[in-house]
C-alpha cells in the first residue's frame, strides 16, 4: 500500500505544479554600487500570463543598515523590437522610457557615471526627495499592446539599475544618494496555489485512512 500512496501523492504534486505561478527574484547591491552610499535592492518579477508584475523593494544594505527613496528603475530586453508596444501602470509610476536607450529620466533621475551604460527601458518612480513621498517597496505592471511577455524577456540576461536618494540608516538622516547598476543573481521558482496545497493534502489524507482500512481488515 505504501507504494500506491507514494506514486498517488506523487501525482498530486505534479498536477499541482501545473496551475502555478512563475516568479525570478534578484538581488542588487554590494559591487553594483557605483553611487556614493552603500545600498541594496531586491527585484522580484511575476508572470501574470501576458504582463510581468514588477516588485522593486530598498532593504537594509549590509553593515551600514542603509535604505533609500526609489528614484528611478532601468533594465535591459531580450527583443528590442517590443520596445515601441511596451507600456507600464502603477501607483507610483511617474515616467517612463522605452527608447532603447537610457540612463536619464529628468531631475536627477539617472545613473550617469561608471561608463554610462544606456539601458533599453527606464521607469521613473515618485517624486525627487523624500519630503513629499519615501518610496522604499514599489510594484508595476509590464505590458505590451500586442505581444504576450513572459520571463524571459527580462531575465536571460538580466541587467538592471537602480536610483536611490534619501539614503541612510533608518533612525539617521538619510542625507546620501546611490546608483546600482548590475547582473542580478536570479534563481527561478515555481509557486504552486493555495488550492494545489489543499488538494495534495485532501489527498494524503484520504489515502492514508484507506490504508488503516485495509490494514485493519
Amino acid at each position: 500500500m505504501g507504494r500506491y500512496l507514494g506514486a498517488f501523492c506523487a501525482t498530486l504534486v505534479v498536477a499541482g505544479l501545473g496551475a502555478s505561478s512563475a516568479k525570478a527574484d534578484f538581488l542588487i547591491g554590494g559591487t553594483a554600487n557605483f553611487g556614493s552610499d552603500p545600498a541594496e535592492v531586491t527585484v522580484k518579477i511575476e508572470d501574470l500570463g501576458g504582463s510581468l508584475k514588477f516588485t522593486i523593494t530598498s532593504i537594509p544594505a549590509p553593515g551600514t543598515g542603509n535604505i533609500g527613496d526609489l528614484q528611478g528603475f532601468f533594465f535591459d530586453v531580450n527583443d528590442s523590437s517590443l520596445l515601441s508596444g511596451l507600456s507600464v501602470t502603477g501607483a507610483d509610476v511617474t515616467g517612463s522610457d522605452f527608447s532603447g536607450s537610457t540612463r536619464n529620466l529628468g531631475n536627477g533621475v539617472n545613473l550617469n557615471g561608471d561608463g554610462n551604460y544606456n539601458f533599453d527601458a527606464g521607469v521613473k518612480i515618485g517624486t525627487s526627495g523624500m519630503g513629499t513621498d519615501d518610496i522604499q517597496t514599489t510594484s508595476f505592471v509590464l505590458s505590451h499592446s500586442t505581444q504576450s511577455l513572459d520571463l524571459s524577456l527580462v531575465t536571460s540576461p538580466s541587467y538592471f539599475g537602480v536610483r536611490l536618494t534619501s539614503v541612510g540608516p533608518v533612525d539617521g538622516s538619510r542625507g546620501g544618494s546611490s546608483k546600482l547598476k548590475g547582473p542580478g543573481d536570479p534563481f527561478l521558482t515555481t509557486v504552486p496555489e493555495p488550492s494545489s496545497f489543499a488538494l495534495l493534502g485532501l489527498g494524503s489524507i484520504g489515502m492514508a485512512r484507506l490504508a488503516r482500512r485495509r490494514r485493519s481488515n
